[in-house]
Order: structure tokens, then sequence, then C-alpha cells
């Protein structure tokens, strides 16, 4: 009885953190468009993509090494020191972000009053919150976790609720990153001092690592171009009802998110105790109960998007509420690719989402500039939307590949 206690109240941490970050996010979300407009809310959003990059390339280098790993023994000595990979990481990360900077400043691009230290305050603390919250869930402190985020989040959501008067993006980012980096470098210090890695940690994530760090790459690239190249074309209001509709699914991606904590490292235990029939069967089945509950969700926000979209952000957004006739099918293919990409990560086949982010690159690229010139933001969320289904049916064609060769009774198909 208290084993099937703990296993359930482990369960509603985890859905408790996730709810929320996804739900303070949403709210920020909802606040800022209505405090600072649409077009200032699109360039906050522009930074907010620069820096999911960012933590992309980090997971990938750092984290998803770090939750992938089966250690039978003690792990201690080991995460201190990828937490010392980490801290060498954000250093690299500080002088790419500058040199950045200095290239647009040369080339003069306006930044509307965005700083140098503003976006690399905004950054580092957004690093620092996924790397304590993927560690705090290795460790299964999942309470610990959940009070971290409540702190870090709930800080933010403060601020732009009392104190934030739409001054400057900068100041809104410096606000943003005090409250979050309070939190964060307490846990990153205390739990685990970080320490010097040796050679064989650094292959390890390297070696592990660098097919994920192309995809974030190409992800980053394949899934934003269309925005980007958007904004250039239409502005960046663009950019904030993109934002909009992205922030409205992702009220819906709390289980994804929590998904993506919880299942790697179970993944991993049943491929390498029971191998690849047992975790095919276990992800068929993932697939199949969640994929029906977000098919649903889908058909909600479609139904009833005028009444969702003038509750959250007023009566004079609705004529974008067109939006979610293309963000309810985009929601229900990245769902999809969950499954997918926690099998090749647990298989060892990361190689494979490179595959898919290359070929959605290439459709990127050929396409955006005919599809947004021709249809405006119709044309991005059909890059969008297009881009997922691309890659899904490439999981799902080598997948079955690996099915064949990983056992001759079964395919994931």
């Amino acid at each position: 009885m208290m084993l099937l206690l703990c296993k359930y109240q482990s369960k509603a941490l985890i859905l408790g953190d996730q709810a929320i970050v996804s739900g303070v996010n949403f709210l920020l979300g909802i606040m800022l468009v209505r405090n600072i407009g649409l077009h200032s809310f699109g360039t906050f959003s522009m930074v907010l993509i620069v820096v999911l990059g960012i933590v992309a390339i980090n997971q990938a280098l750092i984290t998803a090494p770090l939750q992938s790993k089966i250690d039978e023994g003690d792990t201690t000595d080991y995460i201190k020191q990828v937490k010392g990979l980490q801290v060498a990481l954000i250093f690299v990360f500080t002088l790419v972000l500058f040199i950045a900077y200095q290239v647009v400043t040369f080339l003069n691009i306006h930044l509307e009053g965005l700083t140098f230290l503003s976006v690399l305050m905004y950054s580092v603390g957004a690093l620092l919150f996924d790397f304590n919250r993927k560690q705090l869930y290795i460790q299964k402190s999942y309470f610990a976790c959940t009070v971290k985020d409540f702190l870090a989040m709930g800080f933010q959501l403060i601020v732009v609720f009392y104190f934030f008067e739409g001054t400057s993006i900068s100041l809104l980012l410096w606000w943003l990153s005090a409250g979050v980096l309070l939190v964060e470098i307490p846990f990153f210090i205390f739990n685990y001092l970080p320490k010097i890695p040796n050679v064989s940690i650094v292959t390890h994530h390297w070696v592990f690592g660098q097919w994920l760090l192309w995809n974030a790459l190409l992800q980053w690239l394949s899934g934003n171009y269309f925005i980007t190249v958007g904004a250039g074309i239409l502005g960046a209001e663009l950019v904030g009802v993109v934002r909009i509709g992205q922030s409205i699914i992702g009220v819906w991606n709390v289980l994804l998110q929590a998904l993506e904590n919880y299942i790697p490292p179970l993944a991993a235990t049943i491929y390498s105790k029971h191998g690849w029939y047992s975790l095919s069967t276990y992800l068929k089945s993932l697939t199949l109960k969640i994929g029906g509950a977000m098919l649903v969700v889908a058909v909600v926000l479609v139904v009833f998007r005028d009444a969702v979209w003038e509750l959250f952000y007023g009566a004079d957004l609705l004529h974008y509420t067109f939006i979610m006739y293309w963000f309810a099918p985009i929601l229900v293919f990245n769902f999809l690719g969950f499954p997918f990409r926690f099998a090749l990560r647990t298989v060892n086949k990361t190689k494979v989402l490179f595959e898919a982010y290359v070929l959605s690159s290439i459709i990127s690229f050929v396409s955006a500039h005919f599809l947004i010139h021709q249809f405006s933001i119709h044309g991005v969320c059909v890059g969008l939307l297009l881009t997922q289904v691309v890659m899904q049916l490439w999981y799902v064609y080598r997948l079955n590949q690996i099915s064949k060769y990983e056992s001759s009774t079964h395919s994931f198909g």
C-alpha cells in the first residue's frame, strides 16, 4: 500500500511541477501581451527563441547524456563532474552571445533597447533552471523540484503582475532573471558542488550528445526559420501572434513535458532489463492512451477557439483566432514525436533524429519565402505543420527498420 502511495505521489508531483512551469509561462504570456502590446511581445518572443535554442543545445550535450546514463554504483561523483562541465559550457555560451551581440550591433540591426547583459542573465537563468530540474528528477527529489520551480516561476509572475510597467524589454529580462537566479544558483551550488570533469566524462557526453547537438541546431533552425523569415517580411507582430498560438497549446503540453522528464530513465531501464519488444510495447501503449486525449484536446481548441482566445487575450485580437486551425494539428503531430524520440534515444540511434531534422530543414529553407510571400501568416503555419509531419513520417520509417534489426518477430510501426 505504501509503495502504491509513493508511486502515485511521485507522478502527482511530476505533473504538478510541470503544471506550475507551463501554467506560469502561459499566464506570463497573457499578462505581457496585455501590458506591453503585441509588437513588444513579439520582440520578447524573439529573445525567448534564442534562449530556447541555447537550452536545447545544453540539453543535447549536458542533460540528455546525464538522464540516459545507467550507473549501478554511486552517481554522486559523476553528477559533480557534469556540473563542472555545465559551468564550462555556460562560459562558452557567454562568449558566443557576446560575439553575436557585437556583430548585430556592428551591422546596425535595431535591437529595440535590448542589452547584452540582460539577454545573458536571462539565458543563464534558463540554463540553471533546466539543469537543476533534470538533476532533481534523476535523484527522484520531486518535492524539492516542485518547491524550487514554484519559487522561481512565482517570482516571475509577481514581477510582471505587480512591478513591471512596460518601461523596456531589457528591464523586464533583468527582473525575470533576478528571481530565477536567486533560486537556481543556491540549488546548483549546494546540491553537489561542481567538480572539474575528467576526460572520460567529457568524451561520454560528446559521443552521446553529438548527434543530439546537430539535431538541436537543425530543430531550432527548421522550427524557427519560418518564424524568423516571417518576422522579417511581416514584422515582429507576427512572432507575437505565433507565440500566442504556441502558448495556448503549451498549456496542454504540461503532460508532454512531464513525460520528457519522467520517461527517458524509465525507458532506458525497460530496454536494458527486458529488451526491444518490451520497450516498443510500452511506448505503443503510451502513444495510444495519451494520443487519444491529445486528439480530443485539439478538437476542443478548434471548436471553442473564439471563447478561449477572448478569455485570455481580449476581444481586440479575435481576428487572429484562425491560427488555432493550424496549431491544433501541430499539437497532435508534436505529441507523436515524443514516443518516437524516446525509442531512438534509448537504443542510442540519435542519428535518426538528425536525419529527420535535415529533411525538415531542407523543406523550410526551400519553401519558407514562397509560402510566406504567397500566404502571409498562413504560410508560416503551413511550414510549422509541414516540418512536424515530415519528421514523424521519417521516424516511423526508420523505427520500422530498427525494429526488424532488433527483433524478427516485432515491428514498431
